[in-house]
């Protein structure tokens, strides 16, 4: 069976949550209600929450994990952010080594093949 990728509509809203982890502390689970009050207020935000779950930043029932943690650290964040994409996205990099390099067309046809295998 193929993987299933979440996605979000509005990749800055993921970007601004991901470079503030650094500066905020821990909270005991990230949910809808850690999102707004991070001033992530739109629906569309609400997909961040299965991206951390994928990325396992956040375990099912929200909880941030050790990965979360360790990604707070801003001399080990950046490597350990590269290491989780690696392994979280396997089969892109299997197929494209350089896939971090690959531009939105090569992209889109990777996940649409993904996507039209599931059907």
């Amino acid at each position: 069976m193929s993987p299933s990728y979440p996605y979000i509509l509005v990749p800055k809203a993921l970007e601004k949550f991901l470079r503030g982890v650094p500066d905020r502390g821990v909270p005991e689970k990230i949910t809808t209600k850690t999102l707004e009050a991070l001033g992530l207020k739109s629906k569309n935000h609400r997909a961040i929450i299965p991206i951390l779950r994928f990325i396992d930043f956040v375990d099912p029932s929200g909880t941030p994990t050790d990965r979360y943690k360790a990604f707070r650290d801003r001399s080990k964040g950046p490597a350990l952010m590269a290491q989780t994409v690696r392994e979280v996205y396997a089969d892109l990099f299997q197929m494209h080594g350089d896939a971090h390099e690959k531009d939105n067309e090569a992209l889109r046809n990777f996940f649409a093949s993904v996507l039209s295998r599931k059907s």
